[in-house]
């Protein structure tokens, strides 16, 4: 074997161990990186941040989960539960903001540090519709979000809510016994009533119904009682049966309110929205003596055919 022959194959050997040592130096960085890459994720998987209210049982517990609906007025209550590897961290600062569906320059904020069980305790107050407060500003849909800091890494959970009237009534209509549309009347005959109302809340409310008749010089005719009505969510149409026109009420146009209550106003109860209402007439009847006098052909001839 020639010297050049030893010098190339020496060579290609150098390279070949070269080519080994190199590919399982790649191969055991990789496996190191993608276990730290792992580790990393794992890492911020354990820091845990939730965001929920106390309304059960759709309280918004878990992560990114809506919360049930509230009114107007109504005190916002948040808790934020801050755990790394389920071990509640207590003594951190977490930071709240409340967004409503208008006021992005407006938005109720707080920082307040968790206790011992590792919970933080925030709470504001919706504002009723005013002039200063528009009902776009205050009626729909909420967002909040609660953040912290936990070793370094920045965590957070997102909430949303409706706020609105948890019962509004959307419409009334008069309407015959069988549920027919109908806007005129006459003395001694019954009328009825179709209600459509919604429930924003997600779950069943129980609403105390009324609804007034009035004629046209305000008196009142009568009032029609639903009490512990289960309103679903949802929109429900309700039809609602029946009050008498009286003899005595004056003919012309009549006036029908309709009222969600949390029970009679006699009994405590409070309004859940405002009311609507819509108008009907009151007629005479009026009778036609008719008879037929004589019947005559328009034409003189006629053609078969």
């Amino acid at each position: 074997m020639s010297c050049s022959t030893v010098k190339l194959f020496v060579r290609v050997f150098l390279l070949f161990c070269l080519i080994i040592v190199t590919s399982q130096w790649m191969i055991v960085s990789l496996r190191g990186l993608n276990f730290s890459v792992k580790c990393e994720v794992a890492s911020v998987e354990y820091r845990v941040i939730d965001l929920y209210t106390k309304k059960e049982p759709y309280s918004g517990i878990g992560p990114n989960m809506p919360s049930d609906a509230f009114a107007p007025q109504e005190e916002v209550v948040f808790y934020a539960n801050v755990t790394y590897r389920g071990d509640p961290v207590p003594e951190k600062p977490v930071a709240f903001v409340a967004t409503g569906p208008s006021n992005p320059f407006e938005n109720p904020a707080q920082t307040v540090f968790t206790d011992m069980n590792g919970i933080a305790n925030w709470s504001f107050r919706l504002p009723w519709p005013s002039d200063d407060h528009p009902r776009e500003a205050i009626f729909g849909l909420w967002n909040a979000v609660a953040s912290v800091d936990i070793a370094g890494v920045q965590v957070n959970d997102t909430l949303c809510f409706l706020v609105g009237w948890i019962i509004e009534l959307i419409k009334v209509e008069t309407v015959d016994l069988n549920n027919l549309s109908r806007t005129s009347f006459v003395r001694d005959e019954h009328m009825c009533f179709r209600l459509t109302a919604k429930n924003i809340a997600m779950t069943d409310k129980n609403a105390t119904l009324t609804i007034d008749v009035y004629d046209n010089l305000s008196l009142h005719l009568g009032q029609v009682v639903l009490v512990d009505e289960q309103m679903m969510p949802g929109v429900t149409v309700l039809f609602v049966k029946d009050l008498l026109i009286p003899n005595s009420a004056s003919s012309g146009q009549g006036v029908v309110y309709a009222n969600a209550y949390t029970a009679l106003p006699a009994l405590g109860g409070v309004p859940w929205c405002p009311q609507v209402s819509t108008t009907f007439s009151i007629v005479k009847i009026v009778a036609h003596d008719v008879a037929v006098i004589s019947v005559a052909p328009s034409v003189t001839e006629a053609f078969a055919n």
